[in-house]
């Protein structure tokens, strides 16, 4: 919990700064500031709570006794009746989430809901839990949408993400990200088999220390083998071996897409922990990962993207810096020869399949007219700046158009 404070003092620290950038980019594409707005689209009965062609909304009531539980820090779930769309689901426990995202009750707190936390076997829509992300270090309310799509087309898994109106009690919470959890559920439907371990990552420790990274799945036999061996390699085996020994222990093709996907949205505060800037104090990456040892592929790991709401920092960022030290896989595979190229070339194929220009503007374009409304409506997060937003949206706009062009260059 220490090191999640510090992180937190950290990340809070960032929040004027990544203002600061966003002001210092004029707005490019969308409507403006002064076009009039869309209207807020209507309730409908989606039964999907990741249709991210939806604005859901999402109804909160939790008894008055119950709210002082609901502190940050703690993971203690409440009871919660929850409306989601046109579906009531009862009981369903409610907590608040986050480490430097974290926000008291009577502020914008990110939430988790966990249908069958007081009624077993409850589902929504098939769902056991869903997370409600309150996007304090995004005034686009789209960096984890477009991140982690950007990811899934590139050949790594992702969750998906969707809109949101989120209310409590009554009162209006504001928009949120909706964000599939990564569960058993995600992991059989993008895994041959769903049943091996999901690994999450801790800040600053590395898949190397497989013992101390928190195990999601199969708790009580705590078999880390696949974790393991690939620690060992990573640690064990010379360069003139590596690329075969990773073969063997890690998905390579999957992980290399990882990899450039992070640095070419400059996820600095992701695994690899690459351009980290300067103003961040406390302890270094890797952070924000998960893994998965996958039986039916013999156990090699997949790595999972994670807490992407700070990425598109720094256009300029390059995606050959060298990461941090502490993050080994990262560190090896960038500085093996062979490996290398793997690496640019499928930073090369990214950028001329997955990063579809014209696409990804559409699609914020699409997502900023089904929010836009709602956000105008207000927000209960205290540092949140209207005025933000269209330079947030102008901000990630213009990171789309350049940052292919800024990159190619420098892949050789």
């Amino acid at each position: 919990m220490g090191a999640h404070r510090r992180l937190a003092c950290r990340v809070a620290a960032a929040l004027g700064v990544l203002v600061v950038a966003s002001l210092g980019l004029a707005a490019c594409g969308g409507g403006g500031a002064d076009a009039p707005l869309p209207p807020v689209p209507a309730r409908t009965a989606s039964t999907d709570p990741f249709d991210d062609a939806v604005l859901h909304y999402v109804d909160l009531t939790v008894a008055e006794a119950d709210l002082p539980t609901l502190v940050p820090f703690t993971g203690d779930y409440v009871p919660c009746d929850v409306r989601y769309d046109e579906t009531d689901v009862a009981r369903v426990g409610l907590r608040i989430k986050g480490e430097s995202t974290a926000r008291p009750v009577g502020d914008k707190p990110s939430w988790t809901l966990k249908t069958n936390e007081f009624v077993p076997g409850q589902r929504l829509h098939g769902k056991k839990k869903l997370h409600l992300h309150n996007c304090v270090f995004d005034a686009s309310f789209l960096h984890e949408p477009v991140a982690y799509g950007l990811w899934r087309r590139a050949g790594a898994p992702a969750r998906r993400t969707a809109h949101a109106r989120v209310t409590l009690n009554g009162r209006y919470l504001g928009v949120y990200v909706v964000v599939e959890p990564y569960d058993d559920g995600f992991l059989d439907a993008h895994f041959a088999d769903g049943d091996g371990n999901l690994y999450e990552g801790v800040l600053g420790i590395d898949v190397t220390e497989p013992a101390a990274l928190e195990l999601d799945t199969n708790e009580d036999e705590n078999d880390r083998a696949d974790l393991e061996a690939l620690a060992h390699v990573l640690l064990v085996e010379p360069d003139a071996a590596l690329e075969a020994a990773l073969d063997r222990t890690l998905a390579v093709e999957s992980f290399l897409s990882y990899l450039a996907v992070e640095a070419l949205l400059h996820h600095w505060d992701g695994y690899a922990g690459q351009n980290v800037p300067s103003w961040v104090i406390g302890p270094n990456p890797p952070h924000n990962w998960y893994a998965y040892g996958d039986p039916s592929d013999g156990g090699r790991v997949t790595f999972l993207p994670h807490s992407a709401d700070t990425a598109f920092f720094d256009l300029y960022a390059p995606v050959l810096a060298p990461p941090a030290p502490a993050a080994v896989l990262a560190v090896r595979v960038l500085a093996h020869p062979s490996l290398r190229a793997r690496f640019i070339d499928r930073v090369r194929e990214i950028l001329d399949t997955a990063w579809d220009t014209d696409a990804l503007l559409a699609e914020i374009d699409v997502a900023e007219r089904r929010i836009l409304a709602s956000v105008h409506e207000g927000d209960a997060n205290a540092d949140f700046e209207l005025s933000t937003v269209a330079d947030e949206l102008g901000r990630l706009r213009r990171f789309i158009r350049l940052r292919p062009e800024i990159v190619r260059p420098t892949l050789r």
